[in-house]
């Protein structure tokens, strides 16, 4: 009876750190996939078909040198703004993923 109980701990165990893991690994995009984000919060993720489509897409944009905040406000609309310096001099960015 004891050593089941170990067995299945353990089980509990793995599978909550597994579970962490992959949810971090479904926050993070892969290479060459274009992601969308609509005004009303809806998010599309679409590979890139090949190079040629790649470099045209990468015509019409840029590289991001800093963080972009994200929030869907109370009136059903999606807000972005560049991250910015707050008072004490840290990053609104730093602050947010440290939570």
């Amino acid at each position: 009876m004891r050593a089941s109980t170990r067995i299945l701990g353990a089980a509990g165990i793995m599978a909550v750190f597994t579970f962490g893991a992959s949810a971090m690994d479904a926050m993070m995009m892969d290479k060459g996939v274009t992601m969308m984000v609509m005004p009303d919060g809806k998010v599309a993720q679409i590979p890139m078909m090949d190079d040629k489509m790649m470099a045209v897409m990468k015509d019409k944009a840029k590289p991001m040198d800093h963080a972009m905040i994200m929030m869907m406000g109370s009136d059903g609309k999606m807000y972005m703004m560049e991250d910015a310096m707050m008072p004490d001099g840290k990053m609104m960015s730093d602050d947010m993923m440290a939570k």
